[in-house]
């Protein structure tokens, strides 16, 4: 639908089109941080990309919007946003947070007009006036529930339909572990992504060794994009010849609508959320044939896309697995359908639901009424990163060495968003440089906060002192450079760089968000502060500040214990020992 109505020409101005002439007429209004043009292009890519699977946050067209205001002659972003605007369209969730971020993006409701306006081939007048309203701010809101009582009407239907279906038709168990297939939603570069590969890696090569009982193992993506990254992690499963499908590129209903088990269902599947709908609709002929013995799921939107059609297909062990705090706690990611989804897929005998710690698995017992312990802990599986950095890492690492002329070094590794706040991070590093002024700081990483950060640094009149790495793949080597890593997000689930950290003897100083406090080391080089909320810099600088004090031999030590307590409990083998036992449960 987008790219019918993404350049239509305005009278009178043949060389724009109807965002940029929007934007002109609301770029007074905007409040958004600016950023750089390349920072916009790979932000608003994200944003694409995380619509594209299923991850569509209230925000979502709103940040695309304010990004084409800032960089108005850039297409790519222009692009983007049309192509948000058309998917929120049919995004009921979009459409009721819409008028909450008008606040924080005020220039996005110009610019929907325009944008709605030149649909004019796509909708009717009616349609588009419609589509506008729904937008709007000031009208009453209804509930999420009311909006989306068809499709919790139907999915309540769906799971009544599998649940009797797996009573009629148990599964057959047999005593070796069988045929597995793992379902994500990419390969990308992303922390669950990693553990995807590493628990299929980990399985397989148990297999291997002929020391259980288990069968071959294969993957399931969404998308496998390489243009976007979406293949980053692809070549190691590869190179273990574990097979990767691509489910969009199978033919839907596995290429016969009227023979597919989804048949008698379809009236009912019409009604569900697209991605959902999307996921029934490519997988469950796919699982029919492969016929596994365990399907694991990975993350809320892959359950949400997967989790259904696994049930359809009757998976004798579907395990669901999470890996950050419920939807509850993070507005921008919750559906109406999700609680319904959960609770009818654990009705089931042999579902499962597992969290990578124990702060996620009692936040989905409360959300879900389910009893204490109901949801199994399987930590991450995490290794040392290797110290290698290519000749462009090691010159600049050179040129900020001799130019500080040494001195401890705080770092960090995160992206610069606003869950992660880098901003907070270098308020923690001015208030140490004020203790310890040949301090010096390196900050690893990219996102749409990168240029508000460094303008931060420079007003705190650290910017000389503070080196900015950028994207890179070989965090190992900036660890190796650190004296300590401070981490200070809002939202987590077991976060891998506290471990990574720890690994290579580095200590940490960060928030509890999520079940960060877990991934921490109970040792006095160690910080975990009291709120994730509020950032406690000053404690955070002490406490900095005494570690930069320790003597050689006390600095020895520390490496050591630290070193010792991430392997001994984020281990590979301990990771996968437990997969194996909850997959054999």
């Amino acid at each position: 639908m987008a790219d019918n109505f993404l350049h239509a020409p305005i009278a009178g101005s043949p060389q724009s089109d109807r965002l940029s002439a929007a934007i002109a007429a609301g770029r007074a209004q905007l409040q958004g941080i600016a950023v750089s043009r390349e920072e916009a292009v790979e932000e608003s890519d994200r944003l694409y990309d995380e619509a594209m699977r299923g991850e569509f946050g209230p925000w979502t067209i709103s940040r695309a919007i304010d990004l084409a205001a800032q960089w108005q002659d850039s297409e790519e972003l222009q692009v983007n946003a049309g192509r948000l605007i058309a998917l929120g369209s049919e995004a009921s969730a979009v459409q009721l947070c819409w008028r909450s971020m008008l606040e924080r993006f005020p220039a996005s409701d110009v610019v929907l007009a325009e944008y709605v306006k030149s649909l004019g081939k796509t909708l009717d007048e009616e349609s588009a006036d419609a589509l506008y309203r729904a937008y709007r701010p000031g009208q009453t809101r209804p509930s999420e529930m009311e909006d989306a009582g068809e499709s919790l009407a139907a999915l309540e239907k769906l799971l009544e339909r599998g649940l009797r279906w797996r009573e009629s038709y148990p599964p057959v168990r047999t005593a070796d572990l069988g045929s597995i297939v793992l379902v994500g939603g990419t390969l990308g570069g992303g922390g669950a992504e990693r553990q995807l590969v590493n628990t299929a890696l980990g399985v397989a090569a148990r297999r291997s060794a002929g020391t259980e009982s288990i069968g071959p193992v294969s993957v399931y993506c969404r998308k496998l994009d390489r243009r976007r990254g979406h293949d980053f992690y692809l070549p190691r499963l590869e190179a273990a010849a574990i097979p990767v499908a691509d489910y969009l590129r199978a033919e839907p209903f596995g290429g016969n609508r009227e023979t597919s088990r989804l048949a008698p269902l379809m009236p009912l599947i019409d009604k569900l959320p697209h991605r959902m709908r999307e996921g029934t609709v490519q997988l469950t002929e796919l699982l029919r044939h492969e016929a596994p013995d365990v399907v694991q799921i990975w993350q809320d939107g892959a359950i949400f896309a997967a989790g259904l059609a696994a049930l359809i297909t009757n998976v004798a062990r579907i395990i669901l697995t999470v890996r950050t705090m419920p939807p509850t706690a993070r507005a921008d990611r919750r559906k109406p359908e999700q609680a319904t989804l959960y609770r009818g897929l654990l009705r089931a005998p042999g579902v499962s639901l597992t969290a990578n710690s124990h702060m996620a698995a009692r936040a989905y017992e409360e959300w879900l009424g389910l009893d204490e312990g109901a949801v199994a802990v399987i930590p991450n599986g995490v290794e040392p990163l290797p110290v290698d950095g290519d000749d462009t890492e090691r010159a600049r690492w050179e040129e900020f060495d001799a130019r500080t002329k040494g001195g401890f070094t705080l770092g960090g590794v995160m992206r610069f968003d606003d869950n992660k706040r880098p901003l907070e991070w270098l308020a923690i590093a001015a208030a140490l440089a004020e203790k310890l002024p040949e301090t010096r700081f390196v900050l690893a990483g990219a996102g749409p906060l990168r240029s508000a950060a460094e303008d931060f640094a420079r007003r705190k009149g650290i910017s000389e002192r503070t080196l900015f790495t950028g994207r890179t793949p070989h965090i190992g080597f900036w660890l190796a450079k650190m004296d300590a890593l401070a981490l200070t997000s809002r939202h987590e689930g077991l976060p891998n760089v506290l471990i990574e950290a720890q690994l290579a003897g580095v200590p940490v100083v960060t928030t509890p968000a999520g079940g960060a406090a877990e991934a921490v080391a109970d040792h006095l080089a160690n910080l975990v502060l009291a709120s994730p909320l509020t950032v406690a810099h000053e404690q955070a600088a002490v406490h900095l500040a005494r570690l930069a004090q320790r003597s050689a031999k006390q600095r020895a030590d520390d490496i050591d214990a630290l070193k010792l307590w991430a392997t001994d409990q984020f281990s590979i083998d301990h990771m996968i020992d437990r997969t194996i036992e909850i997959f054999a449960g």
